[in-house]
Parts: C-alpha cells; sequence; structure tokens
C-alpha cells in the first residue's frame, strides 16, 4: 500500500503541476535508463535493489538522528524546511522555485507523517515500499517499448515484484501456521 501511495501521489502532484504553468529551465527530455544493457531486467533488478538500501538507510538514519538529538519543535520544523529547500532543483523562475518547494513539502510531509505513523520501525517495509516503486519504474519504462524483448523484460520485472512481496508473506503465513494461532 505504501508503494501506491506515493505512486498514487506523485501523479497527483504532476496533475496539480500541470495546472500551474511557470518558466522552467528547459524542457524534459527523457530516455529509458535500462535500454542500454544486455539484460535489461538485471539492470532494472540491482538498481532497484540498491536504491531500495539506500533509501532505507537515510530514511532511518534520518529518523532515528530526529528522534534521539532534535528534540526542540522548532528545530524539528526548520530541518524540515531546509531539506525541502534542498530537494527542490532545476528551476528556472521564483514562480517555479515555489511551485517545486511547495511540491517537495508536501511530499516530504506526507513521508514524514509515514514514517511517524505508519511504518514507525518496520525497516523490511521501508525497504519493500523503496524496492517495489523502483522496480515498478523500472517496469514502466520497459514495458512502454514496442520491442517484445523489452516488454518481456518487463513482465520479468512485474514477476520480481511478485516474488519480492511473497517471500515476506509467505515466511509470515508459515511463522503464523506453526503457532497454532
Amino acid at each position: 500500500g505504501g508503494t501506491a501511495a506515493l505512486i498514487g501521489l506523485r501523479r497527483l502532484l504532476d496533475a496539480i503541476s500541470a495546472h500551474w504553468p511557470v518558466l522552467h529551465r528547459s524542457l524534459d527530455a527523457s530516455v529509458a535508463t535500462n535500454l542500454y544493457a544486455t539484460f535489461p531486467i538485471a539492470s532494472v533488478l540491482s538498481g532497484g535493489l540498491l536504491r531500495g538500501l539506500l533509501l532505507t538507510s537515510l530514511v532511518a538514519l534520518a529518523a532515528s538522528f530526529l528522534a534521539a538529538e532534535v528534540r526542540p519543535i522548532w528545530l524539528r520544523v526548520l530541518l524540515f524546511l531546509l531539506a525541502a529547500f534542498f530537494l527542490v532543483g532545476g528551476w528556472g523562475s521564483p514562480a517555479d522555485f515555489a511551485k517545486q518547494f511547495i511540491g517537495q513539502a508536501f511530499l516530504l510531509g506526507v513521508i514524514v507523517w509515514g514514517v511517524r505513523r505508519v511504518m514507525r520501525f518496520n525497516i523490511l517495509g521501508c525497504f519493500l515500499i523503496a524496492v517495489a516503486g523502483a522496480f515498478l519504474g523500472g517496469a514502466s519504462e520497459l514495458l512502454a517499448q514496442p520491442n517484445h524483448f523489452y516488454r518481456t523484460n518487463g513482465y520479468a520485472a512485474i514477476l520480481a515484484i511478485c516474488l519480492l512481496f511473497a517471500v515476506p508473506l509467505t515466511a509470515w503465513r508459515l511463522r503464523t501456521d506453526s503457532t497454532g494461532t
């Protein structure tokens, strides 16, 4: 659910952004990042696992540091605003900066709320959310290609997501069955 919520939130912010046109520094040009690989699925899986580990460690480090060391509310708000400020990049005008700042602050606020209220100390859940998001991004790029080889690799990425969620679910079900509850 966390991955779907983050993807939906990103889509919502993109839809809202389309209704607030501002002068931007450049036009976005995108090329799928995994098309250069001999086996694109290997690139998607390795990149997704690395990204998941990095994001999980950053979230755990930031949350534990803020909970243990930063007590005053005003300092937490200041750090939140600074984090949103530094997440803004590639702005072309003050209105573009304000638009990106508001979007990043909203997204960061939802992430902070999710970490504090939903995720708590569930490191595996955080890892699954980050990895599934990365796998879905790579899968969507591959599935959008007209070539059968790339689409097959995209379906393999979807299968990897299913297996990724099946392993902890199976372990949880086996543990529940063995305890008799």
